[in-house]
């Protein structure tokens, strides 16, 4: 498969110590197993009151063919986490 772009996530700790326990499970009280960066950042972007920046440049390349990554491992449960 061919690299793709992806996208670089910073944030201040206190912002991620501030998540509650269960913004990072699902419905059924069992930790979410896919789609960690939507989980984490969007909390984080809820608790950072518009103050966020995007930047748009390239800062490395993901590479989808080591084929453990989420899409590859189970793409059906990496898109119901998302939607």
């Amino acid at each position: 498969m061919p690299q793709r772009i992806a996208h670089l996530r910073s944030f201040k700790v206190k912002l991620f110590l501030n998540i509650k326990e269960a913004d990072l499970k699902e419905h059924n009280g069992e930790w979410f197993k896919s789609t960690y960066d939507e989980v984490i950042c969007l909390p984080i972007l809820e608790m950072s009151c518009g103050r966020n920046v995007y930047v748009d440049e390239y800062f490395y390349l993901y590479n989808f063919g080591i084929g453990t990554n989420d899409l590859q491992v189970d793409g059906g449960l990496q898109k119901r986490i998302a939607d």
